[in-house]
């Protein structure tokens, strides 16, 4: 992926496109066009990222690569709802990953945990996804069936939807707004850089026009960054 940032060795603190190749340590060796070289740390939810992996495969006709993408977005999501749900009723402890993975393999277990959680919290049934999507979903992923970009966007679009939904609700309470805080911050890193990228949902920014965006809107605006690898300002 690429982001837009600033050189912290150039003088001018001039600007450049970093193309990051991401990794679960989420930190990596960026160089400028002078030649100045710095780790940086990209501070990014789990499902976000793999939200915005989608996009790029998306955009680059890459059709099986960016559902898979959409899928294990919103699966990351569940899992990251259910640590918001859970630290939000002092219920999140260390003990969590151990926990976790007797469920961590088995998806329709985790969307049944959230789903119980999200109830016991809300008292709301969660947006999830439609019979048809979830028959798709299982074709591609088991089955091989390749997605047409038309499939791939209309999914996408109905990942983004869920997302919004569940979003809309946790952000209604005061605790669950503290965990999205917390959990946004366990990445942090002590490198030279840490970057905080403006991401599709409102973890670390109001709620604004971005929600009104469709999978085609963000695609159409990647153009601007995938068409300047030699930007310089």
């Amino acid at each position: 992926m690429k982001y837009i940032i600033n050189c912290l060795k150039c003088q001018d603190k001039s600007m450049f496109v970093a193309n990051i190749q991401f990794n679960n340590e989420y930190v990596n060796i960026v160089t400028c066009p002078n030649g100045h070289s710095f780790e940086m740390n990209i501070l990014i939810d789990q499902f976000s990222l793999l939200f915005d992996n989608g996009l790029y495969a998306l955009y680059n006709k890459f059709y099986i690569e960016a559902f898979t993408s959409f899928v294990m977005s919103y699966e990351r999501f569940l899992e990251y709802c259910i640590k918001v749900i859970l630290y939000s009723n002092d219920s999140y402890s260390e003990n969590y990953d151990d926990v976790w993975k007797k469920i961590a393999s088995q998806s329709e277990r985790q969307l049944g945990a959230f789903i119980l959680l999200y109830y016991n919290k809300f008292k709301l049934i969660p947006t999830l996804l439609s019979d048809a999507n979830t028959k798709l979903r299982n074709k591609v992923i088991h089955k091989g069936y390749i997605p047409s970009e038309n499939e791939c966007l209309k999914f996408g679009n109905s990942i983004l939807k869920i997302i919004r939904d569940i979003f809309s609700v946790l952000l209604s309470d005061l605790k669950s707004k503290d965990a999205l805080l917390f959990f946004s911050n366990l990445n942090f890193k002590a490198v030279s850089l840490s970057y905080l990228p403006y991401q599709k949902f409102p973890i670390n920014r109001p709620v604004n026009e971005t929600e009104n965006k469709s999978i085609e809107d963000f695609i159409n605006e990647l153009d601007f960054i995938v068409e300047r690898d030699d930007l310089s300002l």
